[in-house]
């Protein structure tokens, strides 16, 4: 996992070849000025003709540091004014190979995204993707206001990014307007229109009265962390694995309302849609004039792909004393972990509910790295990688939730303990 940055210069390949050179010598010039105070082995550099790719191996936040200083760098520019460039940044799997001529090179989904965030940006400007921005934003509260949210975009292989924008001179700009444009053009100016709400990563479900802990704010003493620190803020988001014990549970108490919910209606499920009628109405059969019972009531909560009874439902709001919202979720049994349908863990129960066992697909995973079968996305390696402080290579794992230790997938020796890197990260004796 790494950071890359893509940085293009723009209406490059229109300049005659003279011009080329001396537009590509003082980009050269001033990337090179801007990476002084990054380590050689933290980094890679890639030449791609028109601009470069710059993947930044250890903490995160250089890629921040380097792209607003390169970027103020470009923006003032007066040697060659006709240097112009927009940016792209990534947080990413990758893998590190040597190229033809044995130098260092990367290929991958981190390097690739990166470029197509790069494709939507306009001049001078700066987009992060989702994955970068979630880890960067919860270092300080200052990073965090560098970011604003400009909208969902799809590129021309008909793939979403979430795109953030990194704020000029340190201050947050104005409120964004969400907008969706296809393939690789960069975006026009938003027209005037009426500022949308920031969209803020989805956060655990709120502590309820089962014994539940929520983990307390790391506090942050210098402007840089390690990587290794990224676990006390991190962690507290995708992990709340073992320091959470109540699935599903709504973020209020349940009113009056809700407690009549099923009482006054059945909910039948038609797929994706959901038709609302009441018991007391009964279906007449247009033929033969019977009068046909209505169905019971469905729930509504899907775990693993199956819809669970009203019973199942009741039976788990009595273990956990926590009203369960209608959704669609996965759990690990082996291990407690549950999430909403197509995302990371964001939570811990008791192990072995009979919900069925967590599809591969469950977080739609990208990584090559599979936990207990599930194969794991990008936001929750980084959390990982930042807990037990190490990359983790592609492959299958276990995790036992009862004692909390992990290992390699048909190797039943422990390799390490998420208790005890979760005490170690926080500080804990």
């Amino acid at each position: 996992m790494c950071a890359v940055v893509f940085i293009d210069i723009v209406e490059y390949s229109k300049k005659p070849v003279a011009r080329q050179l001396v537009i590509k010598n003082r980009f050269n010039t001033i990337v090179g000025k801007g990476l002084e105070n990054v380590a050689a082995t933290d980094r890679i550099i890639l030449d791609t003709g028109d601009g470069a790719a710059l993947c930044f191996l250890g903490d995160p936040e250089d890629a921040l540091f380097v792209t607003n200083s390169i970027r103020n760098d470009f923006a003032t520019e007066t040697e060659v004014p006709e240097l112009k460039v927009r940016i792209g940044i990534n947080l990413g799997p990758v893998k590190v190979m040597r190229d033809l001529n044995g130098n260092p090179n990367i290929v991958g989904d981190g390097i690739n995204v990166a470029q197509r965030v790069m494709s939507f940006a306009q001049t001078n400007q700066i987009l992060v993707s989702r994955s970068y921005y979630e880890v960067v934003s919860r270092l300080t509260q200052e990073y965090s206001q560098l970011f604003r949210f400009i909208g969902a975009r799809e590129d021309k292989h008909v793939r979403e990014h979430e795109l953030y924008e990194v704020a000029v001179g340190g201050s947050a700009p104005e409120e964004p307007v969400a907008v969706v444009v296809a393939a690789d053009e960069p975006a026009a100016p938003p027209k005037s229109a009426a500022p949308e709400p920031k969209i803020q990563p989805q956060p655990a479900p709120a502590p309820t009265p089962a014994p539940a802990l929520t983990p307390a704010p790391a506090v942050v003493q210098s402007k840089r962390m390690s990587t290794g620190l990224i676990v006390g803020i991190t962690a507290a988001v995708c992990i709340a694995i073992v320091l959470a014990a109540a699935i599903m549970s709504s973020k209020h108490d349940e009113s009056d309302d809700s407690k009549k919910l099923f009482k006054k209606h059945e909910v039948i499920s038609k797929g994706d849609n959901e038709a609302v009628v009441s018991p007391k109405k009964k279906a007449r059969d247009g033929e033969s004039g019977r009068t046909v019972a209505p169905e019971a009531p469905q729930s509504g909560v899907f775990v693993n792909g199956r819809q669970l009874t009203m019973q199942e439902v009741q039976q788990h709001q009595a273990i956990y004393n926590a009203p369960v919202q209608p959704g669609r979720y996965w759990y690990d049994p082996t291990s407690g972990l549950y999430g909403f349908w197509g995302r990371e863990a964001i939570g811990y129960i008791r192990t072995g509910h009979t919900y069925g066992r967590a599809p591969a697909n469950a977080s739609n995973g990208n990584t090559g790295i599979y936990l207990n079968g599930r194969h794991l996305n990008s936001i929750e390696v980084t959390t990982w990688q930042g807990l037990f402080r190490q990359v983790i290579q592609p492959g299958s794992y276990w995790l036992d939730g009862n004692s909390g230790n992990v290992g390699v997938e048909g190797n039943p020796t422990p390799t390490g303990n998420v208790l005890a890197a979760i005490q170690a990260a926080r500080g804990y004796r």
